[in-house]
Protein backbone atom coordinates (compact mmCIF):
# COMPACT_ATOMS: atom_id res chain seq x y z
CA UNK A 1 0.00 0.00 0.00
CA UNK A 2 1.34 3.75 -0.63
CA UNK A 3 0.20 4.56 2.68
CA UNK A 4 -0.51 2.88 5.94
CA UNK A 5 -1.96 4.69 8.80
CA UNK A 6 -2.12 3.03 12.05
CA UNK A 7 -3.88 3.72 15.41
CA UNK A 8 -3.26 1.86 18.22
CA UNK A 9 -5.45 0.01 20.85
CA UNK A 10 -6.16 -2.12 23.84
CA UNK A 11 -3.92 -4.88 23.07
CA UNK A 12 -0.88 -2.28 22.04
CA UNK A 13 0.96 -1.96 25.28
CA UNK A 14 4.50 -1.69 23.91
CA UNK A 15 2.82 2.00 22.56
CA UNK A 16 1.22 3.15 25.88
CA UNK A 17 3.85 5.38 27.97
CA UNK A 18 2.07 4.39 31.05
CA UNK A 19 2.81 0.70 30.28
CA UNK A 20 6.00 0.64 29.12
CA UNK A 21 9.03 2.00 29.32
CA UNK A 22 10.72 1.74 25.80
CA UNK A 23 7.55 3.21 24.35
CA UNK A 24 9.26 5.44 22.05
CA UNK A 25 11.63 2.87 20.81
CA UNK A 26 8.61 0.63 19.45
CA UNK A 27 6.65 3.69 18.25
CA UNK A 28 10.07 5.11 16.05
CA UNK A 29 9.64 1.12 14.76
CA UNK A 30 6.35 1.93 13.54
CA UNK A 31 7.04 5.20 12.02
CA UNK A 32 9.52 3.85 10.02
CA UNK A 33 6.54 1.63 7.91
CA UNK A 34 3.55 3.75 8.30
CA UNK A 35 1.84 6.86 9.75
CA UNK A 36 1.33 5.98 13.23
CA UNK A 37 -1.09 8.52 15.23
CA UNK A 38 -1.28 8.96 18.85
CA UNK A 39 -2.97 11.23 21.16
CA UNK A 40 0.21 13.74 21.33
CA UNK A 41 0.11 13.63 17.00
CA UNK A 42 -3.44 12.59 16.40
CA UNK A 43 -3.89 14.69 13.00
CA UNK A 44 -1.83 14.27 9.41
CA UNK A 45 -2.12 14.77 5.86
CA UNK A 46 -2.40 11.81 3.84
CA UNK A 47 -2.62 11.99 -0.12
CA UNK A 48 -4.08 15.26 0.56
CA UNK A 49 -6.60 13.89 2.72
CA UNK A 50 -6.69 14.89 6.66
CA UNK A 51 -6.91 12.01 8.75
CA UNK A 52 -7.90 12.16 12.61
CA UNK A 53 -7.04 9.50 15.02
CA UNK A 54 -7.61 8.35 18.69
CA UNK A 55 -6.48 4.93 20.39
CA UNK A 56 -8.88 5.63 23.42
CA UNK A 57 -10.96 2.33 24.35
CA UNK A 58 -12.99 0.46 27.29
CA UNK A 59 -12.91 -2.69 28.68
CA UNK A 60 -16.27 -3.85 31.01
CA UNK A 61 -14.53 -7.50 30.96
CA UNK A 62 -11.08 -8.81 33.47
CA UNK A 63 -9.06 -8.07 30.22
CA UNK A 64 -5.82 -7.53 30.92
CA UNK A 65 -5.22 -5.64 27.45
CA UNK A 66 -5.20 -2.24 28.94
CA UNK A 67 -3.66 0.09 26.91
CA UNK A 68 -4.97 3.07 26.02
CA UNK A 69 -8.42 2.92 28.61
CA UNK A 70 -6.71 5.35 31.05
CA UNK A 71 -6.98 8.55 28.46
CA UNK A 72 -9.99 10.11 26.67
CA UNK A 73 -10.85 10.66 23.94
CA UNK A 74 -9.87 13.85 22.32
CA UNK A 75 -12.21 16.99 21.07
CA UNK A 76 -13.21 17.77 17.66
CA UNK A 77 -11.35 21.66 18.38
CA UNK A 78 -8.13 19.59 19.55
CA UNK A 79 -8.55 17.58 15.92
CA UNK A 80 -8.38 20.76 14.24
CA UNK A 81 -12.40 21.22 13.92
CA UNK A 82 -12.58 18.27 10.75
CA UNK A 83 -10.98 15.55 9.05
CA UNK A 84 -12.06 13.51 6.02
CA UNK A 85 -10.96 10.03 7.74
CA UNK A 86 -11.17 9.32 11.11
CA UNK A 87 -9.29 6.23 13.07
CA UNK A 88 -10.66 5.36 16.40
CA UNK A 89 -9.76 1.78 18.28
CA UNK A 90 -13.33 1.85 20.01
CA UNK A 91 -16.57 2.24 17.81
CA UNK A 92 -19.35 4.92 18.35
CA UNK A 93 -22.25 3.86 20.63
CA UNK A 94 -24.64 2.98 18.78
CA UNK A 95 -23.30 1.76 15.44
CA UNK A 96 -21.49 -1.54 14.87
CA UNK A 97 -20.10 -1.40 18.23
CA UNK A 98 -21.75 -4.94 20.17
CA UNK A 99 -23.25 -2.97 23.10
CA UNK A 100 -19.89 -1.80 23.96
CA UNK A 101 -19.26 1.83 21.78
CA UNK A 102 -18.59 5.12 23.55
CA UNK A 103 -20.44 7.98 23.64
CA UNK A 104 -17.30 10.47 23.46
CA UNK A 105 -16.25 8.82 20.66
CA UNK A 106 -19.57 9.12 18.73
CA UNK A 107 -19.90 12.81 20.17
CA UNK A 108 -16.17 13.00 18.58
CA UNK A 109 -17.61 11.59 15.06
CA UNK A 110 -21.15 13.67 15.20
CA UNK A 111 -18.68 16.97 15.41
CA UNK A 112 -16.27 16.17 12.78
CA UNK A 113 -18.36 14.81 9.99
CA UNK A 114 -15.47 12.79 8.82
CA UNK A 115 -16.63 11.26 5.09
CA UNK A 116 -15.20 8.25 6.91
CA UNK A 117 -14.94 6.81 10.20
CA UNK A 118 -12.85 3.49 10.62
CA UNK A 119 -12.60 1.75 13.93
CA UNK A 120 -12.43 -1.39 15.28
CA UNK A 121 -11.94 -3.13 19.03
CA UNK A 122 -15.77 -4.73 18.91
CA UNK A 123 -14.44 -8.11 17.16
CA UNK A 124 -18.06 -9.41 16.49
CA UNK A 125 -19.48 -6.63 14.56
CA UNK A 126 -17.75 -6.08 11.36
CA UNK A 127 -18.94 -4.43 8.46
CA UNK A 128 -20.13 -0.99 6.96
CA UNK A 129 -22.99 1.66 8.33
CA UNK A 130 -24.38 4.84 6.87
CA UNK A 131 -27.75 6.37 8.06
CA UNK A 132 -28.74 9.74 7.49
CA UNK A 133 -29.48 10.98 10.96
CA UNK A 134 -25.73 10.69 11.16
CA UNK A 135 -25.10 13.01 8.71
CA UNK A 136 -22.96 12.50 5.79
CA UNK A 137 -20.27 9.95 7.71
CA UNK A 138 -19.80 6.80 6.47
CA UNK A 139 -18.97 3.95 9.45
CA UNK A 140 -16.78 1.27 9.25
CA UNK A 141 -16.06 -1.76 11.79
CA UNK A 142 -12.36 -2.99 10.19
CA UNK A 143 -12.49 -5.85 12.71
CA UNK A 144 -10.83 -9.18 11.10
CA UNK A 145 -9.72 -10.61 14.36
CA UNK A 146 -12.34 -13.17 16.03
CA UNK A 147 -13.13 -13.85 19.56
CA UNK A 148 -9.50 -15.60 20.35
CA UNK A 149 -7.89 -12.39 18.42
CA UNK A 150 -7.28 -14.13 15.63
CA UNK A 151 -7.16 -12.71 12.07
CA UNK A 152 -10.05 -14.57 10.14
CA UNK A 153 -12.08 -12.25 8.21
CA UNK A 154 -10.68 -10.54 5.12
CA UNK A 155 -10.37 -6.79 5.14
CA UNK A 156 -13.33 -5.11 4.97
CA UNK A 157 -12.86 -2.27 1.79
CA UNK A 158 -14.62 1.09 1.50
CA UNK A 159 -14.35 3.24 -1.75
CA UNK A 160 -14.00 6.75 -0.18
CA UNK A 161 -15.00 8.69 -3.82
CA UNK A 162 -12.22 11.13 -4.07
CA UNK A 163 -12.11 14.90 -5.00
CA UNK A 164 -10.75 15.66 -8.60
CA UNK A 165 -7.95 16.91 -5.96
CA UNK A 166 -7.51 14.26 -3.99
CA UNK A 167 -6.74 11.88 -7.44
CA UNK A 168 -4.58 14.53 -8.25
CA UNK A 169 -2.40 14.48 -5.30
CA UNK A 170 -2.84 10.58 -4.96
CA UNK A 171 -1.48 10.09 -8.58
CA UNK A 172 1.55 12.61 -8.29
CA UNK A 173 2.44 10.53 -5.07
CA UNK A 174 2.57 13.46 -2.52
CA UNK A 175 2.87 12.53 0.61
CA UNK A 176 3.42 14.16 4.07
CA UNK A 177 2.50 14.08 7.42
CA UNK A 178 2.23 17.16 9.27
CA UNK A 179 3.77 18.36 12.71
Amino acid sequence: HAAKIVCAGNHDRPLDPSLDRDWRRHRATLSAVATYLDPSQPCATVFGLRVAASPVSRSRSASKNRAFQHIDSPTAAALGGSCDLLVTHAPPKGVLDGGAGLDEVRALALALQPRLHCFGHVHHTPGIFRHADLGRTIYCNAASCNWFWCAVRRPVVCALPLTALETRILHAGAYRREN
